[in-house]
């Protein structure tokens, strides 16, 4: 309880803070983890699969998924 008149803080979240997450198709492996770096995220899985328009070890997909406080939990320009 409070006596009337009593001032009450009240502390609001701002919601999630929301990152960019930079297209990585047909970089190079070695460029999308320093392009990732840059904007503070961290390289999940990679799986291989074969590609008759990129060359070897060039990123022919990406995605992200949703954990909750996690860098890629945030905002994405990229399918």
């Amino acid at each position: 309880m409070v006596k009337h008149g009593r001032r009450v803080y009240l502390t609001l979240s701002g919601g999630e803070v929301m990152a960019i997450v930079p297209q990585l198709r047909g970089r190079s492996m070695r460029d999308a983890k320093f392009a990732l770096e840059r904007y503070g995220l961290q390289l999940g899985s990679i799986s291989f699969e074969p590609s008759t328009l990129y060359p070897e070890n060039t990123i022919v997909a990406q995605s992200f998924s949703r954990i909750h406080g996690s860098a890629g939990d945030r905002g994405s320009t990229s399918p």
